[in-house]
């Protein structure tokens, strides 16, 4: 994917997403950032998912990524905290996939569009390998062939004690929308006995100001910070959203 020319700013040199296709990209300043898969929680970034150096003028940055990032009508804006050090954003990576992942099973579950079978594989002496989940229905399907994945932009900063901490913005695809932002809080803040993954505090809200929330988010590019887009991001086919 090539971003055209923003009608705000101007966004330069062209970025282009790994492969020339729809996945996601990643601009960043004076460093080499990821541009990860956003599939079930079983995938991870690898070396292949990595673009070129882009070495760029802050203000120019900045513009240009909140132009791109205007297309999207965003619905909800999210501040992911730790309560125990975390010092990779691969592994805020992951554990905001396997989180945004829970949220859509669980919803779609509860709406009926999809059911979970827990499945056990095991050896030829009858031992148990693995259990795993079998997801299957309407949604699921429509997951699998890429029809039913959110758009998602995840900004990874260090806070001033040295830990990450995250913010992400999320449109959720039009088969599973107006997901309840408690149940991705509780998800997010409980612990493993009550249900959740026990990550520490998060903000969930709807952005009250488009712009506002997307130049927040931008900023983690000017500052050298590390943007995640999904495959499913593809703003360069979109007009700016009114």
């Amino acid at each position: 994917m090539t971003a055209q020319r923003p009608q705000r700013g101007e966004l330069s040199p062209r970025v282009t997403g790994a492969g020339g296709g729809p996945g996601g990209v990643t601009a960043v300043a004076q460093r080499t950032a990821v541009v990860a898969p956003h599939g079930p929680p079983s995938a991870s970034p690898s070396s292949s998912d990595r673009t070129n150096i882009v070495s760029l003028n802050d203000e120019n940055v900045l513009a240009g990524w909140v132009e791109l990032l205007s297309r999207y009508c965003w619905d909800c804006f999210a501040t992911l905290t730790y309560s125990e050090p975390v010092r990779t954003s691969e592994k805020v990576l992951r554990d905001f996939r396997r989180w945004l992942w829970e949220w859509q099973l669980l919803t779609a579950v509860e709406r009926g569009l999809a059911e979970v079978e827990v499945k056990v594989k095991k050896d030829a002496y009858g031992r148990t390998i693995k259990r795993y989940q079998d997801v299957r229905g309407p949604w699921a399907n429509n997951y699998r062939k890429g029809r039913a994945r959110p758009v998602t932009v995840l900004g990874v900063e260090n806070h001033r004690s040295g830990l990450l901490h995250a913010h992400a913005l999320i449109a959720w695809s039009p088969l599973l929308a107006d997901l309840d932002r408690r149940l991705g809080w509780s998800l997010w803040f409980r612990g493993r006995d009550e249900g959740g993954f026990g990550h520490g505090m998060a903000r969930i809200e709807a952005p009250r100001i488009q712009e506002d929330v997307v130049s927040y988010v931008g900023k983690y590019v000017a500052k050298a910070g590390e943007l995640y887009l999904s495959p499913s991001f593809d703003a360069a086919t979109l007009v700016a959203a009114g």
